[in-house]
């Protein structure tokens, strides 16, 4: 069903606010939609609503090797995936990331998973510290 962009935008609308109430009284809220796309709106519209500061965060690719001849080759095969500007073939990650303090973050890959840093796992950002 096509709803349109301003009944898909309402929709988003009051999702958000529906799940923002949901969150005070239960903190472990999630919200899962089907697609890419809707989470990014949905992001984009929970953070819209945050009070204090919007921090944006530019991805850095470095490739750490020794070997100049592998390091060359990584560094192109970052640089041909860094184009495509597609989550799906950079692990997940995201070029830019979008933050405020307070708002909740999930990993989307498992980083260490005897400190219990896996997929799926959510927290919460409490400060930044700027250099």
């Amino acid at each position: 069903v096509d709803l349109g962009s301003d009944a898909k935008h309402s929709y988003m609308t009051s999702l958000v606010t529906y799940f923002l109430k949901l969150i005070e009284a239960e903190p472990s809220t999630i919200c899962l939609v089907p697609k890419r796309s809707m989470v990014d709106e949905f992001n984009q519209n929970v953070m819209s609503r945050f009070s204090g500061d919007i921090i944006e965060l530019d991805a850095i690719d470095e490739v750490d090797c020794k070997v100049a001849r592998v390091k060359k080759r990584a560094e192109t095969a970052v640089k041909k995936f860094d184009r495509l500007d597609d989550p799906r073939h950079t692990g997940g990650l995201e070029k830019k990331l979008v933050l405020a303090v307070g708002s909740r973050v999930m990993l989307r890959k498992n980083l260490d998973v005897n400190k219990g840093l896996v997929n799926g796992s959510i927290g919460y950002l409490k400060k930044v510290l700027y250099d």
